[in-house]
């Protein structure tokens, strides 16, 4: 990625919740695509536990995965930025943000 991109790419990944508005998705002719982008949580300034939740076409269930997101960066010394994306669960203690159970008929992946 060129330096000059570099910030604005990560103000738009921050705004996980505008990610609805912006991921592909159509209505025909067949239901696909992002239907629910929302921030369960956030620690620091880009630490953030998201919902993101999905349509698919018949005979498929929506799915719904819960996204937990770190970033890190060595800018100073190496100019590096690193993200680690993890799917949590329900029950998961990788964070302290309760995760709620699927929404609706929806199949947690």
């Amino acid at each position: 990625i060129p330096s000059t991109l570099l910030v604005p790419l990560l103000s738009v990944l921050n705004e996980s919740e505008l990610y609805k508005t912006w991921l592909p998705s159509w209505e025909r002719p067949v239901r696909l695509g992002v239907t629910k982008s929302e921030k369960l949580g956030q620690a620091g300034r880009v630490n953030q536990v998201l919902a993101v939740g999905t349509a698919s076409p018949w005979p498929l269930a929506e799915r719904e995965v819960i996204i937990g997101a770190w970033a890190f960066d060595d800018i100073d010394s190496c100019g590096d930025i690193a993200v680690r994306l993890k799917g949590l669960h329900t029950n998961s203690t990788e964070t302290d943000v309760v995760i709620p159970p699927p929404e609706g008929r929806a199949v947690r992946a």
